[in-house]
């Protein structure tokens, strides 16, 4: 559980740094959805 905090924490600083620069609903999936996915993959549960 801790591994899987400590992605979602890495990932709210990649939005912090990158969402002011989403102006389409493309780039919000590109640049912030999708990372979130393909971090937590190797996430077990």
């Amino acid at each position: 559980m801790q591994e899987f905090i400590a992605k979602v924490a890495t990932h709210i600083e990649h939005v912090k740094k990158v969402g002011e620069h989403c102006n389409t609903e493309e780039t919000t999936k590109q640049a912030l959805i999708l990372p979130l996915f393909k971090r937590n993959t190797s996430v077990t549960p």
